[in-house]
């Protein structure tokens, strides 16, 4: 059976007629990591985003970042996850993702452990984005394996005030109301897994 990944994810169901995705995969080498690497993936992802803008098209686009949260699979440190480090990761994609960059690279392998350095693929992500976002969604758990687990949607923000503005102030309340919901549902949800 194939591995399910989000590249199967991606070949298997984006490129199925149906949904007539055009799919652009980009791979970026996490395991070999260079001292500046989380802010190259940064910056890569402002030019990722710098080459979507100058296209003809008015395009709607996704970019997944993924990898593993903090884990380390061998050696004495085996086994670890550091749920803090992961949180604070999470919010600093929201909040303030240059911090993400500052921190030193003997501290980011000592707190997210040596798998952690995937986490650099969602700086990609998050560099292709504006510096204001507003965040959709976020689940966080750590399950009986080796790496936690995490999910985040960030939007523009100013995309998204831009798309309530036309439907008029109740329309939008509701919709934040609905959002609210649906966020405060799914970790009733997940926390009773």
């Amino acid at each position: 059976t194939p591995r399910k990944t989000p590249r199967h994810f991606i070949e298997r169901f984006l490129r199925h007629p149906f949904y007539r995705y055009r799919v652009c995969l980009l791979s970026h080498d996490g395991q070999h990591a260079l001292v500046a690497l989380r802010v190259a993936s940064h910056d890569g992802g402002k030019a990722l985003r710098k080459a979507v803008e100058s296209y003809d098209e008015d395009l709607k686009v996704v970019i997944f970042g993924t990898g593993g949260m903090s884990h380390q699979i061998s050696g004495p440190r085996a086994g670890l996850i550091n749920s803090k480090f992961d949180k604070a990761f999470l919010d600093n994609l929201s909040k303030d993702p240059k911090k993400l960059t500052r921190i030193p690279h003997l501290e980011f392998m000592r707190e997210a452990g040596a798998e952690g350095i995937e986490m650099v693929m969602w700086l990609i992500m998050r560099g292709a984005l504006d510096d204001q976002v507003d965040e959709v969604y976020r689940f966080y758990t750590v399950p009986a394996s080796n790496t936690a687990v995490g999910h985040i949607i960030l939007e523009n923000r100013r995309r998204a005030a831009r798309k309530s503005k036309p439907a008029g102030k109740r329309r939008a309340a509701a919709g934040i109301r609905q959002a609210a919901a649906r966020r405060k549902s799914h970790r009733i949800a997940s926390k009773g897994r």
